[in-house]
């Protein structure tokens, strides 16, 4: 009976020391799988086990670290592209724009070359010319 009590006081101790400690760990690692960071893993037992669930607390402690890094320079990488999108499209209308006043540069000049050839034989008719002037015109063209 005696041997039987020591088997089973030893059973108890194995477990809550080394057994419990080791679920525990399985436990808070399947947990950090799961993306369940920043967690602290905390168990009582033998120095092993737990500088092992201090080696997963400081993984899960890292792991959501980089997890809000990535999180924050995804958000700033969406914010620059958002404004990126609105340069590209102030340049699309900056280019568009340009290309309208090259066009109408384009017409004042094709246009503004004849109206001004017109607008001085205009000045010259409301001027009028005396036949004096004109009789020495014709002479200069006489070939």
């Amino acid at each position: 009976g005696s041997t039987a009590a020591v088997a089973s006081f030893g059973f108890v101790v194995f477990r809550r020391r080394l057994v419990q400690p080791i679920l525990e760990i399985q436990q808070s690692t399947h947990s950090i799988a799961a993306g369940d960071f920043g967690q602290q893993v905390v168990v009582e037992g033998p120095r092993e086990l737990t500088e092992l669930a201090g080696a997963l607390t400081t993984l899960s402690t890292s792991l959501n670290s980089y997890r809000e890094n990535s999180q924050r320079q995804l958000a700033e990488l969406e914010a620059a592209n958002v404004e990126l999108k609105g340069v590209q499209s102030e340049l699309i209308r900056s280019e568009k724009l340009a290309g309208i006043g090259r066009l109408a540069a384009g017409i004042a000049h094709e246009v503004g070359n004849p109206l001004a050839a017109v607008v001085g034989y205009v000045d010259i008719l409301i001027e009028g010319v005396d036949d004096e002037g004109l009789k020495e015109d014709e002479e200069l063209h006489t070939w």
